[in-house]
């Protein structure tokens, strides 16, 4: 108990950081993805990275063609209609390609997730065959662990002017709680009172990294997609030792103060309970998402 006193109280008294638009775990730990892109060797990592593309200032992410489309994933709030959206193209910095939207496939303000398709000129076949080797899915069974350590890619803002892609890899990037709960944004600057199902990381963030993908490093699967942060960030935890005794003490803290992300399992849940449930989504979208889903919808 004293333990959490002192937890309390160094989270409720601290000053707010003058810079209000990110969230901060130890040091700030967001490095230079295309420095990483240059010098890895790591095919893995490579091809994480390329499949990032900067939409609407902030981040999207490409997952593969299914039943003839080609998906990429960001955040409903980033692109919550196709009329507000379709003028705007999706830039693949390290495919070097800037690439249409053809179709609005699914969205959920629920899971804060949306799903859109590319026009992609099917007779390039180097470029097809490129999309093919970036093909991925989410792990939907989402079986995170406490302290499971983490590599994320965001275009964030913070520290971060010109929006070049950062990303983070372990260290205070990790899980901080292997519950999932349906939690309202806790960006005191700019917030959603739309609840969304999340789970608590401790990567650091900043607007414009909404959309990133979280990835595992024990599995290298994908579990889920960042949506938001507690902002202003709190200064005292910037000292890594109060993110740790929070989670040692599991703080009901931790699901006001630190980063999130919509977990696979969750965003799988509820397109598949939408879909169930007879909201309206056209046979086309339909078919997509069966096979995005690796499920058969009741007719």
């Amino acid at each position: 108990m004293k333990k959490l006193f002192i937890l309390i109280t160094a989270i409720l008294f601290t000053a707010y950081n003058s810079y209000a638009g990110y969230n901060q775990i130890g040091q700030w730990s967001k490095e230079d993805a295309t420095k990483l892109y240059r010098t890895t060797n790591n095919s893995w990592l490579k091809s994480k990275i390329e499949s990032i593309a900067k939409f609407l200032g902030a981040t999207a992410f490409y997952l593969g063609k299914y039943n003839g489309s080609y998906l990429v994933a960001t955040n409903r709030h980033v692109c919550y209609r196709y009329s507000v959206c379709y003028r705007y193209p999706l830039r693949f910095k390290y495919l070097d390609r800037d690439i249409k939207i053809e179709d609005y496939i699914y969205s959920s303000s629920e899971i804060d997730f949306a799903i859109i398709s590319l026009k992609i000129n099917n007779k390039n076949k180097q470029f097809i065959q490129k999309l093919k080797t970036l093909k991925q899915s989410f792990d939907w069974k989402s079986n995170f662990e406490v302290g499971e350590e983490l590599f994320t890619l965001g275009h964030g803002y913070y520290n971060n002017p010109d929006g070049n892609l950062k990303y983070e890899y372990a260290g205070q990037c990790q899980i901080a709680s292997s519950d999932i709960k349906k939690i309202t944004d806790p960006d005191k600057g700019n917030p959603s009172q739309v609840k969304v199902w999340s789970a608590a990381i401790g990567c650091d963030s900043s607007s414009n990294d909404s959309g990133s993908p979280v990835y595992s490093l024990r599995t290298k699967k994908l579990l889920g997609i960042l949506w938001t942060a507690r902002t202003p960030s709190l200064e005292a935890l910037h000292d890594e030792r109060i993110f740790y005794q929070m989670i040692e003490e599991d703080s009901s803290l931790i699901w006001d103060s630190l980063t999130y992300f919509v977990p696979a399992k969750s965003i799988r849940e509820v397109i598949i309970k939408d879909i169930e449930s007879g909201t309206f989504i056209r046979d086309e979208a339909k078919a997509i998402l069966e096979d995005f889903l690796d499920y058969q919808f009741k007719k």
